[in-house]
């Protein structure tokens, strides 16, 4: 979840001990790592990261507002398009 959270940021990401981890998961520990000029940025990317996970009801709810808006937004734009004319 991180390393998804700090990439879909914009930010580098290498794992070190992917590979190893992969062939016996509980015997070796992966390390998240990036570059250091980025470092402060992928602290606040984690930082912002909501501890407990969304509930499906508020997933969905939020999808529901963003398709209402989008649809919002597209009436408006042909309203406006129709109305240059």
């Amino acid at each position: 979840m991180a390393r998804s959270a700090i990439e879909s940021a914009g930010i580098e990401v290498f794992l070190q001990g992917e590979t190893a981890n992969s062939l016996v998961p509980v015997a070796f520990a992966a390390r998240l790592q990036v570059r250091p000029e980025d470092e402060a940025a992928a602290r606040g990317v984690l930082d912002g990261l909501d501890s407990s996970p969304a509930s499906l009801e508020s997933v969905t709810a939020a999808e529901i507002a963003a398709e209402t808006d989008a649809e919002v937004d597209a009436a408006s734009a042909l309203r406006a398009k129709d109305a240059a004319r």
